[in-house]
């Protein structure tokens, strides 16, 4: 049996990076200017979690978002949006 024509295939939408690397930089720049007095930190989300987010996870404070990758690489992200994607991470235990 055919597919519908109006059907859509999630699996690729859903397993791919919704952020290239060039707007994931531009969002972190962007976090960096609205947080300017704030300290980065680096912060990483392990692949594991990709079943639980998919492969990128929003985290928003005051405005200012971020997709964070869960691909298990260390990113230089405001101490704010850390605690808040760690505390994300926390409630699923």
């Amino acid at each position: 049996m055919a597919a519908p024509k109006n059907s859509t295939n999630t699996t690729t939408s859903v397993n791919e990076p919704k952020v290239s690397d060039a707007e994931l930089n531009k969002e972190l720049a962007k976090a960096k200017t609205a947080f300017a007095d704030e300290k980065t930190v680096k912060f990483s989300i392990p692949k594991v979690f990709a079943k639980d987010f998919g492969p990128t996870l929003y985290v928003g404070v005051n405005g200012v978002f971020v997709n964070i990758p869960v691909d298990g690489k260390e990113y230089e992200v405001p101490e704010t949006l850390a605690q808040h994607a760690k505390q994300t991470i926390d409630n699923l235990k």
